[in-house]
């Protein structure tokens, strides 16, 4: 099974894992990483590697993070060159959802696309959808 690893500034991590447990329940080989203002880099960034081995299997790891250019991606981008895993910015919670959801036999990159297409489309405009 895919591992989920979703690391953000703040609560937000731990608040989406809530989120997506309270609509389907707990999961396995998912874990919640935040960046909290007392956290150092360096202590993030040890915490996201031994996060990213412990996850990681034959199928890998998909991490999702907050903001593209951020403290978490960043780390992410820093560990990529010596681990093997995969990682989305702007994570949101249908996309979280997903993740979650359709791991089930797939590949790595067959999920990380999957998510990267719910990414987009899930953003919708009340008005347009209801044509007011």
């Amino acid at each position: 099974m895919i591992g989920i690893l979703i690391a953000t500034h703040g609560g937000l991590a731990l608040e989406m894992m809530k989120s997506s447990e309270m609509i389907i329940g707990k999961n396995e080989k998912f874990f919640a990483m935040p960046l909290n203002p007392e956290d150092t880099i360096q202590s993030f960034s040890e915490q996201f590697c031994r996060s990213v081995k412990e996850l990681g299997n034959e199928d890998g790891v998909l991490v999702l993070t907050d903001i593209y250019g951020g403290s978490p991606f960043n780390v992410a981008a820093k560990a990529m060159r010596e681990m093997d895993f995969e990682c989305l910015s702007g994570v949101n919670l249908p996309m979280l959802l997903e993740a979650l959801t359709a791991r089930e036999g797939k590949t790595l990159r067959e999920l990380k696309d999957i998510v990267k297409n719910i990414g987009s489309t899930s953003i919708k405009d009340l008005r347009e959808v209801l044509k007011w």
